[in-house]
Protein backbone atom coordinates (compact mmCIF):
# COMPACT_ATOMS: atom_id res chain seq x y z
CA UNK A 1 0.00 0.00 0.00
CA UNK A 2 1.24 3.61 -0.74
CA UNK A 3 3.05 5.64 2.05
CA UNK A 4 3.21 9.34 3.17
CA UNK A 5 6.58 11.26 3.51
CA UNK A 6 6.41 9.84 7.25
CA UNK A 7 6.86 6.34 6.13
CA UNK A 8 3.08 5.62 7.31
CA UNK A 9 0.90 3.90 5.45
CA UNK A 10 -1.87 5.98 3.55
CA UNK A 11 -5.32 5.63 4.16
CA UNK A 12 -7.45 4.45 1.56
CA UNK A 13 -8.58 6.26 -1.28
CA UNK A 14 -11.57 8.39 0.03
CA UNK A 15 -12.51 10.02 -3.06
CA UNK A 16 -13.98 7.59 -5.33
CA UNK A 17 -17.50 6.43 -5.32
CA UNK A 18 -17.34 3.32 -3.49
CA UNK A 19 -15.62 3.04 -0.43
CA UNK A 20 -13.53 0.34 0.62
CA UNK A 21 -14.53 -1.44 4.00
CA UNK A 22 -12.46 -3.91 3.80
CA UNK A 23 -9.56 -1.49 3.10
CA UNK A 24 -10.69 0.58 5.68
CA UNK A 25 -10.80 -1.86 8.48
CA UNK A 26 -7.37 -3.05 7.27
CA UNK A 27 -6.16 0.31 7.87
CA UNK A 28 -7.21 0.88 11.06
CA UNK A 29 -5.98 -2.45 12.66
CA UNK A 30 -2.41 -1.58 10.89
CA UNK A 31 -2.64 1.94 12.77
CA UNK A 32 -3.69 0.65 16.16
CA UNK A 33 -0.66 -1.79 15.28
CA UNK A 34 2.18 0.31 14.41
CA UNK A 35 0.65 2.86 17.80
CA UNK A 36 1.24 -0.37 20.00
CA UNK A 37 4.34 -1.33 18.83
CA UNK A 38 5.97 2.19 18.83
CA UNK A 39 5.26 2.06 22.22
CA UNK A 40 6.33 -0.95 23.22
CA UNK A 41 9.78 -0.15 24.65
CA UNK A 42 8.19 2.55 27.07
CA UNK A 43 5.64 0.16 28.11
CA UNK A 44 8.69 -2.42 29.13
CA UNK A 45 10.09 0.83 30.93
CA UNK A 46 6.83 1.31 32.68
CA UNK A 47 6.88 -2.74 33.67
CA UNK A 48 10.65 -2.12 34.94
CA UNK A 49 10.08 0.90 37.00
CA UNK A 50 7.06 -0.81 38.91
CA UNK A 51 9.14 -3.46 39.75
CA UNK A 52 11.49 -1.52 40.81
CA UNK A 53 9.20 0.35 42.82
CA UNK A 54 7.89 -2.83 44.58
CA UNK A 55 11.49 -4.51 45.02
CA UNK A 56 12.16 -1.30 47.23
CA UNK A 57 9.14 -1.97 48.98
CA UNK A 58 9.73 -5.31 49.90
CA UNK A 59 13.03 -4.38 50.38
CA UNK A 60 11.95 -1.85 52.95
CA UNK A 61 9.25 -3.87 54.46
CA UNK A 62 11.91 -6.63 55.26
CA UNK A 63 14.46 -3.99 57.05
CA UNK A 64 11.71 -2.71 59.24
CA UNK A 65 10.81 -6.34 59.91
CA UNK A 66 14.56 -6.98 61.17
CA UNK A 67 14.73 -4.08 62.97
CA UNK A 68 11.93 -4.77 65.20
CA UNK A 69 12.96 -8.38 65.52
CA UNK A 70 16.62 -7.06 66.56
CA UNK A 71 16.06 -3.75 68.82
CA UNK A 72 19.30 -3.73 70.85
CA UNK A 73 21.41 -4.48 67.36
CA UNK A 74 21.18 -0.90 65.97
CA UNK A 75 20.53 2.54 67.66
CA UNK A 76 17.35 4.19 66.70
CA UNK A 77 19.87 6.71 64.64
CA UNK A 78 20.80 4.45 62.66
CA UNK A 79 17.63 2.75 62.23
CA UNK A 80 16.48 6.36 61.18
CA UNK A 81 19.03 7.21 59.21
CA UNK A 82 18.53 3.71 57.53
CA UNK A 83 14.83 4.22 57.03
CA UNK A 84 15.49 7.76 55.31
CA UNK A 85 18.04 6.26 52.92
CA UNK A 86 15.24 3.29 51.90
CA UNK A 87 12.60 6.47 51.69
CA UNK A 88 15.04 8.65 49.89
CA UNK A 89 15.38 5.56 47.00
CA UNK A 90 11.79 4.54 47.02
CA UNK A 91 11.11 8.59 46.28
CA UNK A 92 13.79 8.52 43.29
CA UNK A 93 12.13 5.31 42.09
CA UNK A 94 8.89 7.06 41.97
CA UNK A 95 10.10 10.24 40.54
CA UNK A 96 11.54 8.24 37.82
CA UNK A 97 8.40 5.95 37.69
CA UNK A 98 6.29 9.22 36.94
CA UNK A 99 8.21 10.35 34.45
CA UNK A 100 8.03 7.50 32.34
CA UNK A 101 4.66 7.66 32.82
CA UNK A 102 4.52 11.15 31.72
CA UNK A 103 6.71 9.65 29.03
CA UNK A 104 4.59 7.04 27.60
CA UNK A 105 1.29 9.37 27.91
CA UNK A 106 2.74 12.21 25.72
CA UNK A 107 4.08 9.47 23.31
CA UNK A 108 0.61 8.03 22.94
CA UNK A 109 -1.19 11.16 22.75
CA UNK A 110 1.38 12.12 19.72
CA UNK A 111 1.14 8.62 17.54
CA UNK A 112 -2.85 8.82 17.91
CA UNK A 113 -2.85 11.86 17.00
CA UNK A 114 -0.69 11.09 13.80
CA UNK A 115 -3.15 8.61 13.16
CA UNK A 116 -5.85 11.31 13.46
CA UNK A 117 -4.35 13.38 11.04
CA UNK A 118 -4.18 9.84 8.66
CA UNK A 119 -7.82 9.29 9.06
CA UNK A 120 -9.59 13.37 9.12
CA UNK A 121 -10.21 12.79 5.01
CA UNK A 122 -11.97 9.30 5.64
CA UNK A 123 -14.03 9.54 8.45
CA UNK A 124 -15.27 13.27 7.39
CA UNK A 125 -16.86 11.35 4.06
CA UNK A 126 -17.84 8.20 6.63
CA UNK A 127 -19.94 10.88 8.48
CA UNK A 128 -21.45 12.01 5.39
CA UNK A 129 -21.90 8.37 4.53
CA UNK A 130 -21.74 5.72 6.89
CA UNK A 131 -22.30 2.87 4.38
CA UNK A 132 -24.72 0.36 4.84
CA UNK A 133 -24.20 -4.21 6.24
CA UNK A 134 -21.81 -6.13 8.34
CA UNK A 135 -18.52 -4.65 6.85
CA UNK A 136 -19.54 -0.75 7.50
CA UNK A 137 -20.74 -1.32 11.22
CA UNK A 138 -17.21 -3.18 11.85
CA UNK A 139 -15.70 0.22 10.16
CA UNK A 140 -18.28 2.37 11.80
CA UNK A 141 -17.03 0.36 15.13
CA UNK A 142 -13.11 0.64 14.26
CA UNK A 143 -13.74 4.38 13.98
CA UNK A 144 -15.34 4.60 17.20
CA UNK A 145 -12.51 3.05 18.81
CA UNK A 146 -9.71 4.96 17.15
CA UNK A 147 -11.67 8.14 18.55
CA UNK A 148 -11.74 7.02 22.10
CA UNK A 149 -8.22 5.75 22.02
CA UNK A 150 -7.15 8.96 20.81
CA UNK A 151 -9.24 10.81 23.64
CA UNK A 152 -8.10 9.03 25.98
CA UNK A 153 -4.64 9.67 24.72
CA UNK A 154 -4.96 13.15 24.95
CA UNK A 155 -6.88 12.99 28.17
CA UNK A 156 -3.84 10.78 29.91
CA UNK A 157 -1.43 13.13 28.64
CA UNK A 158 -3.04 16.33 30.22
CA UNK A 159 -3.32 14.11 33.35
CA UNK A 160 0.73 13.26 32.99
CA UNK A 161 1.87 16.54 32.52
CA UNK A 162 -0.52 17.56 35.19
CA UNK A 163 0.78 14.97 38.20
CA UNK A 164 4.84 15.74 36.77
Amino acid sequence: SPTNSGGRPEPPDSDGDDVDDEAILTFYRAAADRVDAALRPAMASRADARNNLRMLAKERQIMLEGHVENKLVMSMQEVRYEVMQMNLLIAEAELAAAEIEQDLAEARAFFEAEVEDDVEEIEARLDRDPGTGRLADAVQEAVAERRARFATARRDAVDASGAA
